[in-house]
């Protein structure tokens, strides 16, 4: 697990009490590895699970729960099954004031036994992995090439030169779930039963089957998501508040920590990629370097990198480097230099 975190602050962000500097703090923690988004799920689903029964609470009962979720075995005793009525057990003016609410007590109950069981279930995940890890594949494409891969449901991924892509063998039986660090277009296979979830760099993708493209990667300004058909939610990882949904040719692109509000947009454009085109709207002369060095496997520099912030807009089409070069010189006025697969823009 990467990025330690309090225990006490995931509880409290998953009972939406945290404020904007917290939630931050979580997304951090969240994005940093694929296992603090499992073992968070965990707990959430472990602590709704607690919380399920709004008149009494079986404290033995609650640990079962949580225990089977980690996969802790329990002995049996002679207490087994003894359901535990929550105002019996603070009833006396000591242990609770007469105006405390019944429901409150109850969750006070239910949050002492979630957070009682955190540490442990934590050693066993990360330490023991007794909790049933899903272990990942993890397809790393090539510079210069693309990948195309059908998954155990059906559903088809294309994935950009570059891009890290990490799945199951099997899903869940309630949600299927992939990673991706990079561009890709999803087919989705349908299946109203189990949503189809992508972690795509800071954003959730949920759907339960249709067909988008995403692109996230770690050196462009902001993660983004087209819609070729159906219906897609889009929001931040671990924040379900920001979610938007997208419908046919709509997109949206992450500003300012959260999804803007869906515009129409030319999905032809979007998926150019798959043919090596690109349309480049605004965009960061840096950031286009980039795309090129992965379709093209050449490293290009220049020597003033001020100008990696110059944004530019133009249409990139499926041509040899030397032609796209020679196009990006005469849009920038600045001459190059190739040896190989080195490039070197001159500035001056």
């Amino acid at each position: 697990m990467k990025n330690d975190i309090d225990y006490e602050l995931l509880l409290r962000h998953i009972r939406k009490e945290t404020n904007k500097e917290e939630d931050n703090l979580v997304r951090e923690w969240l994005s940093a590895d694929p296992d603090n988004i499992n073992l968070y799920d965990l707990l959430r689903k472990s602590y709704d699970d607690i919380n399920s029964d709004a008149e009494r609470i079986d404290v033995e009962n609650a640990w079962n729960i949580v225990a089977e979720r980690a996969g802790i075995k329990i002995t049996e005793s002679t207490e087994t099954g003894k359901i535990i009525p929550i105002e019996n057990t603070l009833s006396s003016p000591q242990t609770a004031s007469n105006s405390l609410r019944f429901g409150n007590i109850l969750k006070y109950a239910a949050v002492f036994v979630f957070l009682f069981t955190i540490p442990f279930m934590v050693s066993e995940y990360f330490e023991f992995g007794e909790m049933d890890a899903v272990e990942l594949n993890e397809l790393i494409v090539e510079n210069g090439t693309q990948s195309k891969i059908t998954l155990i449901d059906g559903t088809i991924v294309i994935l950009d030169a570059s891009s890290k892509f990490s799945y199951p063998d099997q899903f869940d039986e309630d949600l299927r779930e992939v990673w991706l660090e990079g561009e890709g277009f999803f087919e989705v296979e349908p299946d109203n039963e189990r949503p189809f979830i992508v972690h795509a760099g800071n954003t959730l993708v949920r759907v339960l089957g249709t067909k988008f493209n995403v692109r996230a990667w770690q050196d462009t300004e902001y993660e983004k998501i087209i819609v070729t058909e159906g219906r897609v939610s889009f929001e931040i990882e671990g924040d379900p508040s920001t979610g938007v949904i997208l419908e046919k040719n709509q997109m949206s692109l992450v500003r300012d920590g959260r999804p803007t509000e869906p515009v129409v947009a030319d999905a032809e454009k979007s998926t150019a990629w798959m043919r090596y085109e690109m349309d480049f709207d605004d965009v960061k002369l840096g950031e286009i370097f980039n795309q090129l060095e992965r379709w093209y496997s050449v490293k290009i520099d220049i020597d003033n990198t001020e100008y990696l912030d110059l944004r530019l807009k133009l249409f990139i089409p499926n041509r040899p480097v030397d032609s796209i070069l020679d196009l990006l010189s005469s849009l920038t006025g600045f001459e190059y230099e190739k040896a190989g697969k080195k490039i070197l823009f001159k500035t001056k």
